[in-house]
C-alpha cells in the first residue's frame, strides 16, 4: 500500500487489514481516517438512532415492507491512546488500527459471514446484534431493506425502491386511473436496472392481488431506426391491455440519440405519458394505450440529476417536458465506485457500503450461478481469500453482469468455490484485471 495521505486515493484493495496493518508510513490524516470518526454516520449518511421502525412516512402507507431495520456491525474497539512525546498524533491512530484490526470481530469478518450465509442469517447471529456498547467501542449501523431478491443498504437508494413501490402499487389498485404511469430508472450498465424494477413489480403486484396481472415488454431504443417502432412497441400494449393484463414497457437505453440527435427520442413519449394516446405505426390515426407502465431506463446517463442537467436545456429535445410528465425515478447504486464523471476508476476513497454490496450481489450471484456450492444449510463453501478476491477488485468491467459472468464460469471442485475453480487469466479479462484477481485469490497479494 502506498502512501495514502501523499495520494488522497486508495483502491478497494488497501481496504484490507493485513494491508492496513502492514503500513510502515505514516503520512498526515487523509480521507482514510473517516473511516475510524466516532460519527460514523457521516460515512453511512444513517438514520436517526430511534427511527428504524419507521423510516419515511412510506412506512406508514406500506407497512407490508420487509424492512430489516438496521445492521449493526462491530467493526473495530478503538482505544483512545494518548500520542507519545515528539510522535504526530496521526500515528497514534495509526497503532490504535493495528491493534483493532487485529480482532477477529471485523468487518471483513461480517463481509464473509454474509457471502457464506446471505445477510438474513448473518444478521440472526448474535454478535451483529445491537448492544450497548462503551465510550470507547464503536458499531457501524446502516438500514437495510430487503424486497423479493432485491436488497438495498443505502438510505438514498431505499427511498427510491419504495417511493416506487408505493407508486406502483398504487397504480395498479386503482382502477380509475385510467392514464399510463411514467418513471424512470438510472444506473451505470450492468447494475441491474431491469432486475430491480421487475422485483419491486412482483411486490406491489402481490400486494395487490384483486388487480390485474402485469406483462413485461422490453425495448432496447438503440435498435430503433425510426418512430414508427416505438408506435409499434405501443400497438403491443394495446394487445396486451385487450387480453385483460397491464402491459409493463421497459424502454431501455431511451436517452440514445437518433439521428445525430441528442435524446430524439423523447418528444414522441410525450403524448403517450400525458394522455395515453400515440399515432399509430405508418399512419397518422391516433390510438390509445389504455392503463399501461412505462419504464425509462438510462444508458448514456447513469443518474437522474445528470440527465436532468442534460436535457434542461434542450428545448428541441423536450427535454424538460419529458421530465414533468414522470411520476418518479430511481437511481440504482453501481458496484464499481464512480468518479466525478461518472466512469469506474480503479482507486476510490474507501467506501465500507460498497464492500458489503459487493458481498450481497457475490451471495446472490453464488445463490443462482453456483448452487453446486451451497450445503445443506445453504452455507457457501468458498475459500475466504477468493472471496476477498471479489470484494476488492478495483473494478468489475461490465459492473454486475461482470461478477456473475466470473462466478457463472468456476468449476466447482467436489461442492467447494476454490482458486482451481476459477477460469483462466484470459478468461477473467473479459470482466476484471485478471492477474490481480488471480493473485489475490491465492493469497499473493
Amino acid at each position: 500500500m502506498t502512501g495514502y495521505g501523499a495520494r488522497q486515493r486508495i483502491s478497494v484493495a488497501d481496504l484490507r487489514p493485513k494491508n492496513l496493518i502492514t503500513a510502515n508510513r505514516i503520512h498526515p490524516p487523509s480521507p482514510f481516517e473517516n473511516l475510524f470518526r466516532r460519527d460514523l454516520k457521516l460515512l453511512f449518511k444513517d438514520y436517526p438512532r430511534d427511527d428504524y421502525k419507521n423510516i419515511g412516512t412510506y412506512v406508514k402507507e406500506a407497512p407490508e415492507l420487509p424492512l430489516l431495520a438496521k445492521i449493526s456491525i462491530p467493526w473495530a474497539e478503538l482505544k483512545k491512546v494518548e500520542p507519545e512525546e515528539n510522535k504526530s498524533r496521526s500515528f497514534s491512530r495509526v497503532e490504535s488500527l493495528k491493534k483493532c484490526l487485529a480482532r477477529p470481530q471485523s468487518f471483513e469478518k461480517f463481509l464473509f459471514d454474509v457471502v457464506k450465509n446471505g445477510l438474513n442469517e448473518t444478521l440472526k447471529n448474535d454478535e451483529y446484534k445491537e448492544k450497548d456498547l462503551e465510550d470507547d467501542k464503536y458499531l457501524i449501523s446502516l438500514p437495510a431493506l430487503k424486497l423479493k431478491n432485491l436488497i438495498s443498504i443505502d438510505r438514498d437508494e431505499i427511498d427510491g425502491i419504495t417511493d416506487l413501490y408505493v407508486l406502483i402499487r398504487k397504480y395498479l389498485q386503482d382502477d380509475s386511473w385510467l392514464k399510463p404511469l411514467s418513471f424512470a430508472v438510472f444506473g451505470p450498465p450492468g447494475t441491474g436496472k431491469s432486475f430491480s424494477v421487475n422485483q419491486i413489480l412482483e411486490a406491489a403486484s402481490e400486494a395487490s392481488p384483486k388487480s390485474g396481472k402485469v406483462e413485461i415488454l422490453e425495448y432496447n431504443l438503440s435498435q430503433f431506426s425510426k418512430p414508427d417502432n416505438v408506435a409499434r412497441a405501443f400497438h403491443k400494449g394495446q394487445d396486451v391491455g385487450l387480453s385483460g393484463k397491464i402491459p409493463l414497457i421497459f424502454f431501455d437505453e431511451f436517452d440514445a440519440a437518433l439521428s445525430g440527435h441528442s435524446c430524439g427520442w423523447l418528444k414522441y413519449f410525450l403524448a403517450p405519458m400525458e394522455d395515453g394516446k400515440f399515432k399509430g405505426a405508418e399512419t397518422d390515426d391516433t390510438y390509445r394505450i389504455g392503463r399501461a407502465i412505462m419504464v425509462f431506463a438510462g444508458g448514456t446517463a447513469h443518474k437522474f440529476k445528470d440527465f436532468a442537467e442534460r436535457v434542461n436545456n434542450q428545448i428541441e429535445a423536450k427535454g424538460p417536458d419529458f421530465i414533468s410528465r414522470l411520476k418518479a425515478h430511481l437511481d440504482i447504486l453501481p458496484i464499481n465506485e464512480p468518479d466525478k464523471n461518472g466512469k469506474p476508476q480503479k482507486f476510490i476513497v474507501p467506501q465500507c457500503r460498497l464492500l458489503l454490496r459487493r458481498a450481497i450481489l457475490l451471495r446472490a450471484a453464488l445463490e443462482s450461478g453456483a448452487k453446486g456450492c451451497l450445503d445443506d444449510k445453504k452455507t457457501a463453501r468458498i475459500d475466504e481469500p477468493v472471496i476477498e478476491a471479489f470484494l476488492y477488485i478495483p473494478e468489475y468491467k461490465h459492473g454486475n453482469r461482470s461478477l456473475k459472468a466470473v462466478v457463472q464460469m468456476a468449476t466447482l471442485e467436489r461442492g467447494w468455490f476454490q482458486v482451481a475453480s476459477l477460469p483462466s487469466e484470459e478468461q477473467l479479462n473479459m470482466h476484471v484485471d485478471g492477474e490481480q484477481f488471480l493473485k489475490s485469490a491465492r493469497g499473493e497479494q
